[in-house]
């Protein structure tokens, strides 16, 4: 097993099909990214993991701004976890890679998840908060505020005041849509 993060860009043609048709069978999504034009994800990292030259699993990481307090918070922003054979040890290796660049970088990973998957996080290290989702808001471009259901994902090596805020129910606001 070999597991590999690299930026967005660096993706190769066969990483991003995969990724594609992958993110359409388990999201149901019909935003198909491409070099080209729709290549938002650039920036991004991504945590690829591999036998051989098939990709088993994969997931995205991004920066992030959160706000809360009157303060803002830099996360990392994580999402897109897709194991393609699950059972297998490849989400949670994928995982321990995202939890080993969180804790490298000092920073706090914050996603979030359909609480039918909360098992899976929580036995990969991560803290769960049900229903979490409620106290973070979308702001649009217009100002507007929205939020998702779901529960929120999140790890930190140590206790801080994201953690703190997360686990308190504050309001916590972000301009990224669901990450």
């Amino acid at each position: 097993m070999e597991i590999t993060i690299k930026p967005g860009f660096e993706l190769t043609q066969e990483e991003l099909n995969v990724i594609n048709t992958q993110r359409v069978l388990k999201f149901e999504t019909k935003k198909i990214w491409d070099h080209a034009v729709h290549n938002y994800f650039h920036d991004w990292l991504f945590v690829l993991v591999k036998e051989g030259d098939q990709l088993k699993a994969f997931g995205d990481m991004e920066d992030v701004v959160i706000y809360f307090d009157n303060l803002s918070f830099p996360i990392i922003g994580f999402g897109g976890i897709i194991s393609i054979e699950e059972g297998k040890g490849y989400g949670k290796a994928l995982m321990k890679a995202m939890v080993t660049y969180s804790n490298e970088n000092e920073e706090t990973l914050v996603g979030f998840c359909d609480p039918k998957n909360r098992d899976f996080y929580l036995k990969s290290g991560l803290k769960v908060k049900e229903k979490g989702t409620s106290n973070f808001f979308h702001k649009n471009e217009e100002g507007k505020e929205a939020n998702d259901t779901g529960d929120v994902i999140y790890y930190s090596q140590e206790e801080n005041e994201i953690t703190k805020a997360i686990e308190s129910n504050k309001k916590i606001i972000h301009l990224v849509p669901h990450w």
